[in-house]
This record gives C-alpha cells, structure tokens and sequence, in this order.
C-alpha cells in the first residue's frame, strides 16, 4: 500500500441509503473477506475472489460477470455473503449505505469493519459518515440542525476488534474524531441555507440498537450526551484502527429518549432528504474532503494511533488477505 490516494469515502446512514450524486451510476460489489464465519478459505479461494473485485471495478467486466459468467462467479459477490459490500463511486468519491443497499442490516448487525476494509482496499482513507439521532436538548440542539460532535460516550457494547491476534492496536480517542473533518464539516454547511442552525460540538451516546431506550435509560444517557444514536461506534474505532480520518455529520429527527422514531420522525428525515438539504451539503463536503486528501502526501499519522500499535507475528495470524496489508502499513508507518 502506497499511502493516500486522494479518495474520498462517504458512510451513508439512515434517510440516505441513495445519494443523488450518484444517481444513475451501477452498484458495485467489494468482498472483503470478512465475516464472523469466513476466515478459513484456501489461497485458491482468495485470489479467485481478489480477481472477481477487480473486474468489479470495471464497470464493463461487471457487466459481462453479472450475465456471462455468472454460473462461475456470481456466488462470490452475493450482497447476503458476510464480508459483501454494495458501493458506488464517482470521480475519486466512494458511496457506501451503512445498512447496506440490497439487504439491509439493523444498525447492531451492521458490516461495520467490512465496509471501511472496503473503503481502504477502494483508494480511501477519508472517511465521512452520516447520522439520523435523536435530540437529548430540544431547547439547544433542535430537529433538522446539523451537529458536529466533538465527543462521544459508547455504550453498544459492540466489539470494535478488528484483528484478533497477531497485531494490538489501541486506540486513544482525544480527540474522538479528525478535526480537520469537524472543519470541513462546519465551513461547507455554512456556505447554504442547508439546516436551521449549526453545531460545531456536541456528545453523540451510542446505545446498542436495534431497540430503542427505556425512559429509564434515556434519562441516564441525557446526563452526560446531547444526542443519540445507534451507529457511530464501532465505525469510528473501527476507522481508527484502519488508519483513517473520520467525523460524523448528525443531523437531529425527533426529541424522544433514545431517537424513537415517533411524531413526524419519518417526515423530518423526508424534508432533510430534499435535494436542496443534505443532499446539497454532502456535495459541499465531498468537494471540500476532496481538496483535502489531494493535499496530504504519503501515509498518515494519526494521532490517536501514535505510539499506541503493538505488532505481533501478524503473518501467520491475520487470515483476512486484505487486513495483512493494512498491519503492515500500521507496523512501517508507527513501529519504526
């Protein structure tokens, strides 16, 4: 792996499982390799399935594989197969629905590490995700706003280990997220009339899904975050891991403990769908994400990670041909 290759990956979520930039473009298929019951395949196996991804790539021999050689191939890239990931891309812009596009995963179920493996593999290691939450403080952080948040508390329980055994990395998240992201996030919303008020900071708590919260719960979560949700973590400890920048771009659907979906949530997530709203954002904050990955040279350091990637006889140890590549970036670019 060379490093930086100035792409740009956009994590979709709730209310934006389609991009309108991407309207009209073919969805593609990535097969990362990872999966609670996968690990085990032959070195046959493997570079049959790393072949079928680059001709995937290729929108042409996509096609020829999806009607020519579909008896031979096509059970390879099954969107239901662990480790499968649905994206489109365009002009260096990579867009990947969280919950996946043809089968869709609950936000506890979700492919959170298979979709930022198939970002990394992709050409990207700037990572911008979208997020529906609720609002803990209807009198500061109103519907239809956009939160930036600064800080989070995680309380899924989701296993945000990606590695097994072999390698340890430990991530120290201060800060939670990139900041030049955060910026970038902020500047382009300033630049329309997209949401009603903007929010450079905020504490987003995820809870674990795919039910929502007692009042109970509701009300201990309220005493130390601002909003809530069910998706940042693992992604953004995951993206860490990864050697990626991530910040999250949160936009409030409803005040109800713990964002259940009631009073108009359906119709907030609607109005912010509008062509002019999100969308329109997302296109700023691509544009601007961009001009940032061409500006960086060679493979980042990311703070967060620094100092803190313990490498271990990964070699024998990691099955996942593609999460090898990316031990031995973290091990050049952090243990020398």
């Amino acid at each position: 792996m060379d490093g930086l290759e100035g792409k740009v990956a956009i994590i979709g979520g709730s209310g934006i499982k389609d991009s309108p930039m991407f309207e009209g473009l073919p969805w593609k298929r990535f097969d990362t390799f990872y999966g609670k019951e996968r690990g085990n395949e032959t070195a046959d196996e493997i570079a049959r399935i790393e072949m079928v991804n680059t001709l995937y790539q290729d929108d042409e021999m996509g096609l020829l594989i999806l009607t020519g050689f579909q008896e031979e191939f096509g059970d390879l890239l099954d969107p239901a197969k662990p480790g499968v990931v649905e994206y489109q891309e365009k002009d260096d812009v990579i867009f990947i629905p969280r919950h996946g596009h043809t089968e869709r995963y609950g936000p506890y179920t979700s492919q959170y590490a298979a979709n930022l493996i198939a970002a990394k593999m992709l050409g990207a290691n700037i990572v911008v995700g979208t997020s529906a939450v609720g609002s803990y403080k209807s009198e500061i952080y109103k519907l239809e706003d956009l939160v930036v948040p600064h800080d989070f508390d995680d309380q899924s329980g989701k296993d945000d280990n990606i590695w097994g055994h072999g390698l340890v990395v430990h991530p120290n998240p201060r800060p939670a997220f990139s900041e030049n992201l955060r910026k970038i996030l902020v500047e382009a919303a300033k630049e329309g009339d997209y949401f009603n008020a903007i929010h450079d900071k905020g504490v987003y708590v995820i809870i674990p899904g795919d039910r929502f919260g007692t009042d109970a719960e509701g009300a201990r979560r309220a005493l130390t975050a601002d909003i809530v949700g069910m998706t940042l973590c693992p992604e953004t400890s995951i993206a860490l891991q990864l050697n990626m920048e991530y910040a999250v771009a949160a936009f409030p659907v409803d005040y109800d403990r713990d964002a259940s979906h009631e009073h108009g949530t359906l119709e907030v997530m609607g109005r912010l769908s509008e062509q002019d709203r999100v969308p329109a954002f997302m296109e700023k904050v691509v544009k601007m994400a961009k001009s940032y990955a061409q500006q960086q040279e060679g493979t980042q350091m990311l703070p967060q990670i620094k100092g803190n990637v313990i490498p271990g006889d990964f070699s024998n140890r990691i099955n996942n041909p593609y999460l090898k590549l990316v031990a031995q970036e973290l091990v050049e670019t952090y243990c020398k």
